[in-house]
């Protein structure tokens, strides 16, 4: 027996199938286009700001004397030099201070007698132990040690300084 109602047989044939309303395709393209044009001004946004702050602050670190006029520059490196005179004498003179404290004290050290209390007779054999005479210091300048790993970074960088104010006044 057929079924009284004929569109019985296609709401049956239908039941697995989900009703959608078509949109536009102008729709689907109008908003794929909104993000990528969004997407792409916040890429835009954030690497064209930053190359022309670090060109900036790269010219400044490059050229310390870009707003200086020769003149202004001469006084500049005088002063500098001058400077660097005044704390190189200031550390040999202190360098000379700690080496005459050394010698004093070793000069001391050789003066007491060992540890018995009473210094050793000469080897010549002879009478009274005599004391042993403290060295004098000499008029000779001290030897100068080798250079501590911090003393030659300061050099280095004094030399960079240099090199680099001699070739700015090059130019």
């Amino acid at each position: 027996m057929a079924s009284p109602n004929p569109s019985s047989k296609a709401a049956d044939a239908s039941l697995d199938a989900i009703p959608m309303k078509k949109s536009n395709p102008l729709v689907l393209f109008g908003i794929i286009g909104a993000v990528l044009l969004v997407g792409g001004v916040i890429a835009f946004k954030s690497m064209g700001g930053k190359p022309k702050a670090t060109a900036a602050a790269a010219s400044s670190v490059e050229d310390p004397f870009a707003g200086m006029s020769p003149e202004e520059r001469k006084r500049h490196i005088e002063i500098t030099r001058k400077s660097l005179e005044a704390v190189a004498a200031k550390q040999a003179e202190e360098d000379t201070k700690k080496k005459a404290a050394e010698e004093a004290k070793k000069a001391e050290e050789a003066s007491k007698p060992a540890a018995g209390g009473v210094a050793a007779p000469p080897a010549g054999g002879g009478g009274d132990p005599a004391p042993v005479a403290a060295k004098a210091p000499s008029d000779d300048p001290p030897k100068k040690k080798a250079p501590t790993v911090v003393e030659k970074k300061k050099m280095d960088d004094l030399d960079k300084l240099g090199s680099d104010i001699s070739g700015k006044l090059g130019k």
